[in-house]
């Protein structure tokens, strides 16, 4: 029994660190989602000056 026991707590304790692991990985991929953003685009986050803004869709209106 004692042998048994001790499988099942090391099978599960194995099994529920590997979902812990992501859990965490994703949670902080959410968490610090603007900075990897900017770190995997940094184009994407500067504007030069003196360009034209882009004009609004047809169809929606400056309130939103």
């Amino acid at each position: 029994m004692r042998r048994f026991a001790r499988k099942l707590h090391r099978y599960a304790g194995l099994t529920l660190a590997l979902f812990l692991v992501i859990v965490g990985l994703t949670g902080s991929a959410l968490a610090f989602y603007e900075e990897i953003d900017a770190w995997l685009n940094p184009d994407l986050m500067h504007v030069p000056p003196g360009r034209p803004a882009l004009p609004a869709r047809p169809g929606t209106t400056a309130s939103g």
